[in-house]
């Protein structure tokens, strides 16, 4: 993937100031453009959702390639459930 980002989860501070929880330290700050707490809100949602997007999409490649028809009623189970919880995590505080 390259570079090592700041470890999540992030969270918005006051204003628009991004923070790693963990890290406990400023990594980002959203542009006063008057939507400045809705961006700083998507960023963090995006970010917290990254690696479990790319881990649900990854299975999902691994497993299905071009023949998903092929797999097996417990491992698609297990597909549609990472997937779900990622796209859950993803959408959360819309």
């Amino acid at each position: 993937m390259g570079a090592q980002y700041t470890p999540t989860p992030w969270a918005v501070a006051d204003g628009p100031e991004i923070y790693s929880v963990p890290a406990y330290r400023s990594v980002a700050m959203a542009l006063a453009d008057g939507n400045e707490d809705a961006n700083a809100a998507f960023i963090v949602r995006a970010c917290n959702s990254f690696d479990d997007l790319v881990a649900a999409l990854s299975f999902y490649v691994s497993i299905c390639g071009n023949t998903c028809h092929q797999v097996d009623r417990q491992t698609a189970g297990e597909m549609y459930e990472m997937a779900r919880a990622a796209l859950a995590k993803a959408e959360a505080a819309q």
